[in-house]
């Protein structure tokens, strides 16, 4: 039997009505899960790559066939498990780490808090070992990596429809900049037709679900942090106090789990490469009309404006020390420095052979703030070509609409606003 689009709409809304009655459940019962759910956007999906549930951050995506197949309590519970891997920002934590064993942790620390709350697990549900109690997803996805194995889970059918057995695991993760093989293979929400060309549920053939396009935007975390404060701020006002066992789970969400350095190096690393490419066209000659590749030569070629208008200076021994250092492990370089308050007011190119040294750095300007001009300054000398651009600012300052052609970090103070719509950020001081 194979369901008209008309019939899928119909089971789709009956999933979103459920979704929604269960909000409102969490919403009684655990007042910041279900607070923090009313913030994120339900998406009902029929689709092959999905067969249990999701989320990207902002939305949670939810496989009618499962749906229609969970008992109310684990329904609230797998809705429960999503908000906190939102809450613990677990999609922007993996980095480079192996996606199936932080899979495994990162469910670990959810599950072990849930059950904490009060939420009643499954009964296959993946839980840590006790050892691991109080261990974080990385520091558990340490243990794994050593050799210690998960606690066993009972197995039963999945719950995706279709027979196998059940590892303790049924949602599907996504992670930022990892392939779609990568994310699939490690991904344990497969039925057992899931590796045949066609997927079946009770309903017949599953095809592509053109609502179910998980992305993880630039500012997720930013985003996630105002909900987390949105959040405690409201029970606070109407219940006097978050639970003993969130007020810790909430201070540390809100503490950044990535060091900036490591994004740093990251950001820097992922825009280093010496192949050619057609986007973006070498900006040296579209004066001409001509739109050709660019060529990317196997150096690092980075630009860095800095903010000088006083509130950065602080931080800048710190962020130049850690640049210093990262430039060092590429060899050749060829870094453009820009000054910037209202104005540009230095400029200065080094390389290898004219190496950027941060203790002999002297800084120019002082006065008020505009983000664009270094982006005019790179417009103009096409000779630069940057690979990317890393902006140190407090965030106080107009910003251009658009991004450029090229990759954008903006490298904040500890207390710096949002500056753009686009871009990268990380905030100084994480540790």
């Amino acid at each position: 039997m194979s369901l008209s689009e008309k019939e899928i709409a119909k089971l789709k809304n009956a999933t979103y009505a459920l979704m929604c009655q269960d909000r409102q459940r969490l919403l009684v019962r655990f007042p910041f899960t279900g607070g923090f759910l009313m913030r994120l956007e339900f998406v009902p999906v029929r689709d092959m790559r999905l067969r249990t549930a999701a989320t990207d951050g902002e939305r949670i995506f939810m496989d009618i066939a499962f749906c229609a197949k969970l008992p109310a309590d684990e329904r609230l519970f797998v809705l429960a498990h999503e908000v906190w891997h939102c809450v613990l920002m677990h999609m922007l934590r993996c980095q480079t780490r192996e996606l199936s064993e932080f899979n495994v942790a990162s469910d670990m620390e959810v599950n072990r808090m849930l059950k904490k709350e009060g939420l009643k697990p499954p009964e296959d549900c993946l839980m840590p070992k006790p050892e691991w109690e109080e261990l974080s997803a990385e520091e558990i996805y340490e243990c794994l990596r050593k050799g210690d194995t998960p606690p066993q889970t009972a197995q039963r059918g999945n719950e995706a429809g279709g027979g196998g057995e059940s590892n303790g695991q049924f949602d599907k993760h996504v992670y930022p900049n990892r392939s779609d093989e990568e994310q699939k293979s490690a991904s344990p929400a497969r039925s057992a037709g899931d590796n045949d060309p066609i997927v079946t549920d009770q309903w017949g053939e599953v095809g592509f679900d053109q609502d179910f396009a998980p992305i993880i935007t630039k500012d997720l975390a930013d985003k996630i942090r105002e909900r987390i404060v949105a959040v405690a701020q409201q029970i606070e006002r109407t219940r006097g106090t978050l639970p003993a066992h969130l007020e810790g789970v909430v201070r540390a969400a809100l503490r950044p789990q990535i060091r900036w350095q490591e994004v740093l190096a990251q950001f820097v690393t992922s825009c280093y490469g010496g192949s050619r490419r057609w986007l973006p066209p070498n900006r040296r000659h579209v004066s001409q009309g001509l739109y050709l590749q660019s060529s990317r030569k196997e150096r690092l070629q980075a630009a860095v404006a800095v903010d000088t208008s006083g509130s950065t200076t602080a931080d800048l021994p710190q962020f130049f020390s850690e640049l210093t250092s990262l430039l060092n492990t590429f060899g050749d370089y060829e870094l453009t420095v820009m000054q910037c308050d209202s104005k540009i007011q230095h400029a200065e190119k080094f390389d290898a052979y004219n190496p950027f040294h941060s203790p002999e750095w002297n800084t120019y300007g002082h006065c008020g703030t505009d983000f664009r001009p270094p982006f005019v300054y790179i417009a103009e000398h096409p000779e630069i070509e940057p690979s990317c651009l890393i902006y140190i600012t407090d965030g106080c300052g107009p910003a251009p609409d658009n991004p450029p052609p090229y990759p954008v970090l903006w490298v904040l103070t500890s207390d710096g606003a949002n500056p753009a719509e686009w871009g990268r950020k990380i905030r100084l001081h994480q540790s």
